[in-house]
């Protein structure tokens, strides 16, 4: 579905409060699928810099694409990209900056 928001910078996905941890694999597979399907349907990456998970009661956390590094294809069709784990300040920052942009 991402790649129908292809042209968005931020993925925002609110978790149910009192939800427990999210699972410690959750950026790798987010790294290395979300930009893949985009590349896939779309043939680019759009804008996508942030995906972002969690709620106010138990807070955010997320990943930032390193908009420095080149998006590499290590195989035919296949996207990767480097992204740097963020602080839980630094989500809610954008998460409330996002908000009110709306």
């Amino acid at each position: 579905m991402l790649a129908f928001f292809w042209d968005c910078e931020c993925i925002l996905i609110e978790t149910t409060a009192g939800s427990g941890e999210l699972p410690t694999d959750l950026w790798k597979f987010a790294s290395e699928r979300l930009l893949y399907d985009v590349h896939f349907v779309r043939g680019d990456i759009g804008s996508f810099r942030f995906f972002i998970v969690g709620n106010v009661v138990d807070g955010f956390v997320g990943i930032e694409r390193d908009m420095s590094a080149e998006i590499a294809t290590d195989e035919l069709g296949k996207v990767v990209w480097k992204y740097k784990i963020m602080e839980p300040k630094e989500c809610r920052k954008e998460v409330v900056y996002r908000d009110r942009s709306i």
